[in-house]
């Protein structure tokens, strides 16, 4: 199919596949350009035009019948030129009264291409169209479109009409044109970058030489670049020009800009991009592609005030963010500020909380007698007031909350856990500034109107099956990244990657965990290294890790204090769900834990912990064995795993029990959902109650049987194949 290019902004040039087209005279030229813009271009909503109406438009003095003749024949030069006979299918639909360019054709316009990056710039949600740099891409591919104006090279003295017509399109591209390079003049002088402010500040200025602010961005851009002489003498030309052709003064604006720049003082700081307090990261992070470019659409967008990354400790939700605010920064006009909020800069740890519901005054008054903070001061304003270098406002809610009014920020606060109690201060700050934007990192959300919860988990890990390609997976990537930091020499091989895969998937991922693993690559090999993992995860405490994740260097220490913040109640629960391998639902987890909707709901809010779309349950395997661990000193373990096996013989029973024709896919699915815990419930039993494994382990062989035969009768296959 052959493409047809016609280019509108600017002089008018149309090529045939990449070969120029000339044209007899100017009436077939804006025969084109009319037809392109009214009957095809979606910015006019056109459709077929009447040959009256193009007469009329392009030959408006003569006569109907000799205007009809001078558009034929124009029609059938245009044809020529641009071979619409040749092509298949044609450019042209030429009808008895109407012609319109055909849809079905390959016809690539300027306009268009133009008006549809401005339409996705104004649809986009963002806090800033200067400052997006989705928006910004859409603009640059705008900006290469524009060579001047609308069909700049095309006049008809003769048609008024048509004069006009383009005369609307002139100063419509223009008006958008000025806008388009506004913006990108926003948008690098928000980074300092001078050169590329200047060029689009001239190109504002060549398209409206009245245009005072490209004026303004040209004088600072040209300060900043250390020609303050040559920004004076471009205030004195653009006063001249305003004088002689508009008889008018430059605006007050103007006027203070240049009083500024000729007494050499300096300019207020255009740009954003400053990031206070940020921890520079020792090595790159590895992976978290997607998870950085859905964060990064979050913190573009308006309407997210208050987002929290939520994940267990240890999973590299400091590092994410570490990496997600740099270039956020030039959102905002007073930049980023973060905000350690870890146990060592705070106060003493809370505790569990107390045996009943606390209102959040009694919650808050509780913490800050316990942490010792007179009244009228705070844990969360004295870490602020420290980071924004604030003297005198340490721990004084007032200053803090003053200071902050009215400041266009992110606010980093990392750690959120730690001062959970002052969740009702986030609220205080976002209800005074309209403009600023708060992200935390939290194990447990803050359950604020408003909050947008970002959950976090491991890295992604591979199959086994998949090990082979090991370091495609971030997790992988990960242990081998560290792993040559700790011990040189390291390589991973055809000897140590299926133990290296191993260790991802036994740690699930968790950053923290693979870096605390690899931390032992120069005294243990890979395997042993596994096997202590599936052991306990002591192994995961020991040795201090490259880059310790979080400010840990123990992921016992990290669970600890996710522990300690549990009630006495939550904590049995939760050790008690340590029994459950593969997952459970709420039925399981009442009968065999005592867990209410609640308790779970508690547990998911402090990332202890998953919950599917479909309502089930899991826990981390780490955080698994450290809920072992507890189960074991509690003396609850043998009890708990009692009742497991109980419930899930009397599942496995009922389950066989209903087996039917209409049945067997609805048992076959459950046998594959809780084979884990089958199995963990029956390797317990034969250890401890031999006769009931025996009978538990026939109930399961006769469904899987049972239903796995319904399923082939169903699918048309032999029975033999079980």
């Amino acid at each position: 199919m052959p493409l047809l290019s016609i280019q509108l902004i600017g002089p008018l040039v149309v090529t045939r596949d990449g070969q120029p087209v000339t044209f007899t005279y100017d009436k077939v030229r804006a025969l084109l350009a009319y037809l392109a813009v009214e009957s095809l271009s979606a910015v006019s909503n056109g459709g077929p035009i009447s040959r009256a109406r193009l007469a009329g438009l392009l030959w408006p003095d003569q006569p109907h019948g000799a205007a009809q003749d001078s558009l034929r024949q124009a029609l059938a030069s245009l044809r020529r030129q641009i071979d619409d006979r040749e092509a298949s299918p044609p450019f042209l639909l030429v009808e008895h009264e109407l012609i319109h360019i055909n849809r079905a054709s390959d016809i690539q316009i300027d306009l268009d291409t133009f008006q549809d990056a401005l339409a996705q710039v104004a649809a986009h949600r963002h806090r800033s169209w200067a400052a997006c740099p989705t928006c910004t891409a859409l603009l640059e591919k705008a900006d290469a479109l524009v060579r001047g104006e609308f069909v700049e090279d095309l006049s008809l003295p003769d048609s008024d009409l048509f004069e006009s017509w383009a005369t609307t399109w002139r100063e419509r591209i223009k008006i958008q044109a000025l806008d388009l390079f506004g913006g990108l003049a926003q948008f690098h002088e928000r980074r300092g970058e001078t050169k590329r402010t200047l060029v689009y500040a001239a190109r504002q200025i060549e398209i409206d030489p009245y245009h005072e602010p490209a004026h303004r961005q040209m004088m600072q851009a040209l300060v900043r670049s250390g020609q303050r002489s040559q920004a004076v003498l471009h205030f004195n030309n653009l006063k001249r020009l305003l004088a002689d052709e508009l008889d008018i003064l430059p605006s007050a604006e103007t006027m203070a800009l240049f009083e500024a720049i000729r007494q050499g003082g300096p300019l207020p700081e255009p740009f954003t991009g400053r990031v206070r307090n940020l921890p520079v990261p020792l090595a790159p992070l590895v992976g978290r592609v997607v998870e950085l470019s859905e964060l990064a659409v979050w913190l573009a967008d308006p309407e997210r005030r208050l987002i929290s990354l939520v994940g267990p400790g240890g999973v590299g939700k400091t590092r994410l963010v570490i990496e997600a605010v740099r270039p956020a920064a030039t959102m905002f006009a007073g930049g980023v500020v973060y905000v350690p909020l870890m146990p060592a800069d705070l106060t003493p740890d809370p505790g569990p909380s107390p045996e009943h519901e606390l209102s959040p005054s009694e919650e808050w008054e509780g913490w800050r007698s316990q942490a010792g903070v007179g009244p009228g001061r705070s844990p969360l304003a004295g870490a602020i007031a420290g980071a924004l270098g604030l003297p005198g406002a340490e721990g004084q809610w007032a200053a803090t909350l003053a200071a902050l009014q009215n400041l266009e920020m992110l606010l980093v606060l990392d750690g959120f856990e730690h001062v959970l109690p002052e969740r009702g201060r986030v609220a205080e700050l976002l209800e005074a500034n309209a403009r600023l934007v708060v992200l935390t990192t939290t194990r447990q959300r803050l359950a604020l109107p408003g909050e947008w919860v970002f959950g976090l988990g491991g890295l992604d890990t591979s199959p086994p099956y998949m090990d082979s390609q090991l370091e495609a997976y971030s997790a992988g990537a990960l242990f081998c990244q560290c792993a040559r930091q700790v011990s040189q020499g390291f390589e991973l091989d055809n000897a140590n990657r299926a133990s290296v895969g191993e260790i991802c998937r036994l740690v699930d991922g968790m950053p923290l965990a693979i870096r605390l693993a690899a931390a032992w690559t120069g005294s243990l090999s890979c395997a042993e290294i596994a096997a202590e993992i599936s052991r306990g995860i002591d192994i995961l405490s020991g040795q201090p890790a490259p880059g310790p994740e979080e400010g840990q260097s123990s992921v016992r220490a990290v669970f600890e204090q996710s522990w300690k913040r549990l009630d006495p109640r939550d904590q049995a629960v939760f050790a008690r769900l340590s029994v459950f391998r593969g997952g459970f639902d709420y039925a399981s987890a009442e009968q065999v834990a005592g867990a209410s909707r609640e308790t779970l709901a508690r547990l998911v809010d402090q990332s202890l912990l998953r919950m599917s779309h479909e309502g089930r349950y899991d826990l981390h395997d780490l955080l698994r064995q450290f809920g072992a661990e507890k189960l074991r000193q509690a003396g609850a373990e043998s009890a708990t795993r009692q009742g497991h096996f109980e419930w899930y013989a009397a599942q496995a029973e009922l389950n066989e029990r209903q087996l039917s024709s209409a049945s067997a896919l609805t048992s076959f699915i459950w046998l594959i959902r809780e084979s884990a815990n089958l199995q963990a419930a029956l390797a317990w039993a034969q250890a401890n109650a031999p006769g009931q494994a025996g009978q538990v382990a026939r109930w399961m062989h006769a469904d899987f049987h049972q239903s796995g035969i319904h399923l082939i009768s169903r699918s048309g296959q032999p029975k033999t194949l079980f």
